[in-house]
């Protein structure tokens, strides 16, 4: 089979699995938020924390064993999946930076609806943290051999 052919198959697959993940990552980020602003009366924007942190676990192990394994060496024990792990905490951190600043903007500044906030920014951020994590958390590109 031609090399590009397998090549833009490969990343739609990759792109198709992160999107699998994120999807049920912002329905763990999403669902926690509502849950904490409705049921416990906690504001939005800390609701949106605590929603954040749950689903980056979640999404990191999934993403580190199905979307990206083909990135990681499986010999390289637990020192190479903690600089993983740290790295995909940065990229997170930086989408949830997007993520408050579009919150905040939203619902703070324009008095739009928290939830219409949130599913925008449940939009945006995982554009910004899938290329990040492909090409900077997930970049050492590891071949599994046939044999």
């Amino acid at each position: 089979m031609n090399i590009k052919i397998v090549r833009f198959i490969s990343n739609y697959l990759e792109l198709l699995k992160y999107g699998v993940v994120g999807v049920l990552g912002a329905g763990i980020h999403f669902f926690t938020m509502v849950l904490c602003v409705e049921v416990f009366g906690i504001s939005s924007l800390i609701s949106s924390v605590i929603g954040f942190s749950l689903s980056l676990v979640i999404s990191f192990i999934l993403n580190y064993k199905w979307t990206f394994s083909n990135r990681v060496d499986p010999q390289d024990g637990n020192h190479n999946r903690t600089t993983y792990f740290i790295k995909y905490v940065v990229v997170s951190l930086s989408g949830l930076l997007v993520n408050l600043i579009t919150i905040y903007l939203m619902n703070d500044v324009f008095l739009i609806w928290y939830v219409y906030a949130q599913l925008t920014a449940s939009f945006i951020v995982p554009i910004h943290n899938y290329f990040l994590n492909k090409f900077w958390t997930f970049n050492k590109k590891f071949k599994r051999s046939t044999t």
